[in-house]
């Protein structure tokens, strides 16, 4: 979004990290590219608006965990007050005819309390995850409150038509048509020049990691870790591998990159020791002393270390349960050597396979035929993965964020005008 808002001369404004008892102004970093404005959250607002409401609630009724959501007063009422917070600080940093740019879950009450202020610029929300069939959305308590919220919003932007017809059809159930705002979808993308290798570039720990390798195949897994990312299935689709498979044995390794996330959420703890268990099993039961065959990496890596895995990979494994895009399996793609390509191996239920149809698409919850398509993409000849490859990167060409961004601001101030 820098871009975006560097040529808009636009305001980025977020949350400090910080609490306070009492409301205050933003605080405004003029010397920051572009300019940042945030503001404290009141005390208990990190618990139950963001910790609860937004990622108890909200992240896994979209992503279609019913099991795992958890409804209460109290972070609802944090959710309120949050997003009415954001849209008080909002309103105070542009022109009372300026333009909103929401994102994601966390302010959908937002563009209203904006309204309600007396904001009569365009506002647009971006949803970056699902939006969820309106039989799943109805179980939430307050889904009323939120839809009729959402719809003074000008535009919404989803990454596929699937979650924007799940909208429409929650806005059809409740006979609001003619409230629709203007919906666009509008798949995000990666530039590829930010992926590019530089002759002779290797950092220490990809010589480290081609040294234990040798003449090993590299099966390669980037994820935060997250319960709709499906590590904890591709994990026992890799044994399966093993299992059926015996002749893979000693001849390749899984490494799974797993991004610390919400770790004060009992449910990511909990995430965290499923899958460390289900490593050490798997090590356990066929490692050798010369051969892990999983590496189990618990932190993150900056983007040039990224960039160099990813090259490094023969099949990059992007096997969510469930996701709104998914942006590792596009940096994949325009990562690799077009000479001698990975194989990308993709959940069918991530929303980047709408675009990415000629990935090697699978099914995460099944995991003798997760462990039947990596397979698959170990053994594809040269030929048929240049083929892929040279289709993959047709469908993300010129899809960067900042065309994303430019198309999304284009069409909002549009939307506001004919309004």
């Amino acid at each position: 979004l820098e871009p975006a808002l560097r040529t808009h001369e636009g305001v980025w404004l977020g949350w400090s990290g910080g609490e306070s008892e009492t409301a205050s102004k933003a605080t405004i970093d003029e010397d920051s590219l572009p300019v940042r404005a945030s503001f404290e959250f009141r005390p208990g607002w990190r618990e139950h608006y963001y910790s609860g409401f937004c990622n108890r609630a909200l992240w896994p009724l979209f992503h279609g965990f019913p099991g795992r959501v958890r409804y209460t007063d109290e972070d609802w009422l944090a959710y309120v007050a949050a997003n009415n917070e954001f849209a008080r600080h909002a309103f105070d940093l542009v022109s009372s005819d300026g333009t909103v740019w929401m994102h994601d879950y966390h302010l959908l009450l937002a563009g209203q309390s904006l309204r309600g202020r007396g904001f009569s610029g365009p506002i647009g929300l971006f949803l970056h995850i699902p939006f969820p069939h309106a039989d799943l959305f109805d179980t939430l308590p307050w889904a009323d409150e939120l839809l009729t919220a959402m719809l003074d919003f000008d535009m919404i932007g989803f990454h596929t038509e699937q979650w924007a017809e799940n909208f429409r059809a929650c806005v059809r159930a409740r006979g609001r048509e003619k409230s629709m705002p203007e919906i666009s979808v509008l798949p995000i993308g990666v530039d590829p020049l930010t992926f590019v290798v530089a002759p002779g570039t290797v950092d220490r720990d990809i010589v480290g990691l081609r040294a234990a390798l040798g003449e090993r195949k590299l099966i390669l897994g980037v994820d935060r870790l997250d319960y709709s990312k499906g590590i904890p299935e591709r994990l026992l689709a890799f044994e399966r591998l093993l299992e059926r498979s015996p002749e893979w044995l000693s001849k390749v390794s899984f490494v799974q990159v797993s991004v610390p996330s919400r770790e004060e959420v009992p449910e990511y703890a909990e995430l965290r020791r499923k899958v460390e268990t289900l490593v050490g099993n798997i090590n356990g039961r066929f490692g050798e002393a010369d051969w892990v065959p999983v590496r189990y990496l618990y932190r993150s890596y900056d983007h040039r270390v990224l960039t160099q895995l990813y090259r490094l990979a023969n099949v990059g494994l992007v096997t969510p349960l469930r996701d709104g895009l998914n942006l590792v399996a596009k940096e994949f793609v325009v990562s690799q050597d077009a000479a001698d390509p990975g194989v990308l191996v993709l959940s069918r239920f991530a929303g980047a396979a709408a675009e990415l149809k000629d990935a090697v698409l699978t099914n995460p919850f099944h995991p003798d035929g997760l462990a039947c398509d990596i397979e698959r993409a170990l053994r594809m000849e040269p030929d048929e993965r240049r083929r892929r490859h040279g289709l993959l990167s047709a469908a993300l060409a010129n899809k960067t964020p900042q065309r994303w961004a430019a198309a999304f601001l284009d069409r909002l101030g549009t939307t506001r005008v004919a309004c």
